[in-house]
């Protein structure tokens, strides 16, 4: 058997005199771990060649009896017994583990060795009858030893590529003292939060945020990470996640969601967690009403191992930046002048384990805000041999407040068993007033006036929202047998009234006809209820192959009523009925899909491959409500039943590589009924000069989706590598025909079927240190897309077919310094789109931009830090009046005092400068828009932080 015992003394000093190890003397470890890591790496290729017959795997850990944690990125070296020569290493992965090859009846010593631990040295001796053997936990402790004469600098990587998961490691991003999860997230490439607060990773939108695991604010995502410390993170990981109806089943449901996680630090999950910051300033040469600008945040958490409190309370109305954090503040650039008040409470308790039978979570948030928007647009019309343009102005205030609640229970006291319970609940209040003008002009040289819309809008809009998900799983005595029931209900319900003021003029109508008023009192009630059984059936039929079975059915009822009223003539009240703008709807549609997949997992490669066969009916009645001289309800259409049927296969194959490496590649095809309001021919003249109709002949759309993606990631190099290609075509695809009134101007939409739509991207991202100091990053991005239209002038010319395919590239490069008292990070970056239409007479569209960002942080003595930062840009392509250079540089400088230094007071300076710009650009098939908003520009501001942290602490 096995025998392992320390080596004594005289073993370790014939180590030190050997020549490989004589650099290991206290004062020069950092060149010995230089050494032993390139060495590590150019044996172990030669070492795996070498005929073995024994395998030894173990787990390294640090810590202490009561509490343990993996060690990654420990060097593990099995050493010659007699001369101390290298026979194989390696290093730990993430989750501590190792396995060496060795050969049978020989002694050798086990050498394991990590920057701030003491290194250990075991003997190890080898019988000639073992063929593996896995060793206990491997405790390595702290190093306390302190150099005299020289300091070790260990380089971590930024950034880790897995199967289905990018790792950030917290600690490589050097923020400021108070930095929350935004800020990392505002340095990470591919990560963009848009001016509506959602964050996207490569452009789809992340749709929950967890910590270790667990959801954390699920019905606010801002409110986790506008809030969670930065200084408590580990990790910060991006994951294609699958569903929750997924991971309870085990079968793919093609549903693909973005999550991020963020992991505490190993020994800090125990403790009390309070940060606040207080903020108050004013804006400079402010033109837009009040200047005083404030930021107010509180984030308070309680962390007993594995359950967890949150409680959060912000508000600001500097546009939801963070002050005081040392994030960016620069380059929001969101429209209009935001203010906002939140706050919520967060419950967790339980782990995801067959050991723990109940887990919790639940969290209930509110929210409020209010904005007011200014927006200018000029678009374009390309129509048949002609052109014509449209400007719009329009002032918006709108105020929305909502209180959300949402929980998970889950419960695991039966064996085999799993029940599952999400209910959800909201109610949500949107209030809008809009004073705007728009101008339609034509295309010849004195730009004559074809139409214009004066108007003025109200409305407000109470919603109720609420859903229940039950889920019931079963595995069976028979391995990897499961059976899984899922019950899926919502609820919904608005009621909104609103009140209209509008002034049409049609230039080239006879004078009689030139000048149409609107004048109308609106209300538009709306009751939904969606119910979906889910049934699925797994059943092994050999040792690593499986059949799945599933099956679904949900049914919708939604019932839509608006009318319109205008004014009597003599009371003035607002009850005639206007009938062009008065019209409901009610539907019922059942959809149904029942499908069948081979599943088979090998040693490096999982694979699924199946069908799915949907059918679906949609019933549907669009009507006035006592739009009949009887009193009762005039309908307009009627569809007794449309029935359709689709077939769509799905693949998956998972390959792994080895040593970090992946391949995965992705198909499914995913069919889409037409919208009961896409099949309504009824006129919407809601806006009179665009009317829309939908068409009964439309037939439901098929898209193929394919997903190519490579990963990397070279532990010894500490490199990581992510390519990524998707691309998508689409059967049958529903687009716009338009229609366009060359007298009055006005526009008719309506859906129809066509084939040809496609889009296709790549993306690579590359990650890896250079020296002890700097790390190099990479972010490119292609992308090319092609949008369909269809087009007439008055109904009598021939339709115009209009291809608009659009080309794009992004190029992100970024390098990283670091340094005792220097954190610096400078980016080049630059954009690139181009769209070429199929109509001759329309020229290419071409939009660039060239940039950089610079951000340096200095950490001075006495607690003092300061940190400038430098965004700029240049664009062109856009509208004369829009092609502007932008450059915004922010300043702030921070002192830290208090015991611990839990007290900061910082003076910052935003958009010194006063550029910040505010602008977006939309191209479709036909038009080109391009937008510009106001936003809040340059302000300076104190900020008062406090934390008080006892984190790790009983």
């Amino acid at each position: 058997m096995f025998e392992n015992t320390f080596v004594c003394e005289p073993i370790i000093s014939r180590i030190q005199q050997n020549s490989a190890f004589s650099t290991l003397k206290f004062g020069k470890r950092f060149i010995a771990f230089a050494f032993l890591f390139c060495s590590t790496f150019f044996f172990l290729a030669s070492s795996q060649i070498a005929s073995t017959n024994l395998g030894l795997s173990g787990k390294v850990v640090t810590g202490d009896k009561n509490q343990t944690n993996p060690l990654e990125y420990a060097t593990v070296r099995l050493l010659a017994l007699n001369d101390s020569t290298l026979v194989t290493g390696t290093t730990t992965d993430e989750s501590g583990h190792f396995r060496l090859n060795a050969t049978s009846g020989k002694e050798y010593i086990l050498y394991i060795s990590c920057v701030g631990y003491q290194s250990l040295y075991q003997k190890v001796q080898v019988k000639n009858n073992e063929i593996n053997h896995k060793f206990n936990d491997i405790v390595l402790l702290e190093s306390t030893i302190t150099l005299a004469d020289a300091n070790v600098i260990a380089q971590r990587t930024e950034m880790v590529v897995k199967t289905d998961t990018v790792e950030y490691n917290a600690s490589a991003y050097k923020l400021k003292d108070n930095a929350v999860v935004e800020d990392l997230l505002k340095r990470l490439p591919g990560i963009t939060i848009t001016e509506d607060g959602k964050i996207l990773v490569n452009g789809k939108e992340v749709k929950k945020v967890m910590v270790d695991g667990k959801d954390f604010f699920r019905s606010n995502l801002n409110l986790s990470i506008k809030n969670i410390p930065a200084d408590i993170m580990d990790k910060l990981q991006i994951i294609d996640d699958k569903s929750e109806l997924s991971k309870l089943t085990g079968i793919d449901d093609g549903e693909e969601n973005i999550a991020i996680n963020i992991t505490i630090q190993k020994g800090k999950k125990r403790g009390w967690l309070i940060s606040s910051n207080l903020g108050g300033g004013q804006e400079l040469n402010g033109s837009e009403g009040n200047l005083m600008r404030y930021s107010v945040n509180t984030f308070a958490a309680r962390l007993v191992e594995e359950s967890q409190l949150g409680i959060v309370a912000n508000g600001n109305n500097i546009n939801g930046m963070n002050v005081g954090s040392g994030g960016s503040t620069s380059g929001s650039g969101k429209p209009g002048l935001n203010s906002s008040l939140s706050g919520g409470i967060n419950f967790s308790s339980g782990k995801d384990n067959n050991k723990d039978p109940w887990l919790m979570n639940g969290d209930l948030s509110y929210g409020f805000n209010e904005r007011t928007v200014r927006r200018n647009s000029i678009r374009q019309y390309y129509l048949q041999d002609s052109t014509s343009y449209q400007t719009d102005t329009i002032q918006q205030f709108a105020r929305d407040q909502g209180i959300r609640f949402s929980a998970k229970i889950e419960n695991r006291s039966l064996k085999g068993w799993v029940f599952s319970f999400s209910p959800s609940a909201s109610y949500n209040t949107n209030t809008r007033n809009d004073n705007g003008f728009t101008l339609l002009q034509a295309g010849n040289a004195g730009r004559d006036s074809v139409n214009s819309n004066r108007y003025i809008r109200s409305s407000n809009t109470p919603e109720l929202n609420l859903r229940g998900i039950l889920t019931v799983t079963h595995d069976f005595a028979k391995k990897r047998r499961k059976l899984s029931l899922s019950l899926d209900s919502r609820y919904s319900s608005t009621e909104g009234t609103g009140e209209t003021n509008a002034n049409y003029f049609y230039y080239r109508n006879k004078p009689a006809s030139q000048r149409v008023n609107r004048d109308q009192q609106w209300e538009n009630n709306s009751i939904g209820f969606t119910n979906r059984l889910y049934v699925s059936y797994i059943e092994p039929f050999a040792e690593k192959h499986s059949l799945q079975f599933v099956y679904w059915a949900q049914s919708n009822s939604r019932q839509n009523i608006k009318n319109s009223y205008k004014p009597d003539l003599i009371s003035h009240e607002y009850t005639i009925l206007d009938f062009p703008y008065s019209k409901s709807l009610d539907n019922i549609t059942l959809t149904q899909q029942i499908g069948l997949s081979y599943r088979g997992v090998l040693s490096k490669v999982v694979y699924t491959f199946g069908l799915d066969y949907n059918p679906s009916y949609i019933r549907s009645r669009s009507f006035i409500q006592n739009g009949a001289y009887s009193g009762g309800d005039s309908t307009i259409t009627y569809f007794p039943g449309l029935q359709t049927y689709n077939y769509a296969p799905n693949a998956y194959l998972m390959y792994n590589m080895g040593k970090g490496k992946n391949l995965r590649f992705d198909y499914r095809g995913r069919s889409e009924s037409p919208s009961v309001f896409q099949l309504d021919p009824s006129r919407d003249e809601t806006n009179p000069t665009n009317i829309r109709m939908g068409n009964p002949n439309l037939s439901p759309r098929f898209t193929h989706w394919s997903r190519l993606r490579y990963n990397n990631n070279n532990r010894d190099k500490q490199e990581s590598m992510s390519v990524n290609f998707e691309g998508n075509y689409i059967l049958n695809d529903i687009i716009n025909y338009t229609n366009y009134d060359d007298v009055t101007g006005v526009k008719t939409t309506m859906p129809i079927n066509q084939s040809g739509s496609w889009n296709a991207n790549g993306m690579l991202m590359y990650n890896r240190p250079i020296g002890k100091n700097f790390q190099i990053n990479n972010y490119s991005q292609i992308a090319m897309r092609n949008n369909i239209g269809f087009s007439t002038i008055n109904k009598n010319t021939n339709s115009q077919k209009t291809i608009a395919t659009t080309f794009s590239a992004k190029e992100e490069l970024g390098v990283t310094y670091k340094w005792e008292w220097l954190y610096m990070i400078i980016k080049a970056n630059y954009q690139f789109g181009n769209t070429v239409y199929s109509v001759e007479s329309m020229l290419p569209k071409r939009t660039t931009s060239l940039g950089g960002f610079f951000n340096a942080q200095f950490t001075l003595p006495a607690s003092w830090t300061i940190s400038t930062e430098v965004n700029y840009r240049t664009i062109s392509g856009f509208s004369a009046e829009y092609n502007r250079n932008e450059m915004l540089w922010n300043v702030d400088i921070s002192k830290s005092f208090l015991k611990n230094k839990s007290g900061t007071v910082t003076l910052l300076f935003n958009d010194i400068l006063q550029q910040q710009l505010s602008f977006n650009q939309v191209i479709s098939s036909n038009y080109v828009e391009d937008q510009q908003f106001n936003t809040l520009k340059s302000f300076v501001m104190l900020v008062f932080s406090y934390k008080f942290n006892t984190m790790g602490k009983k």
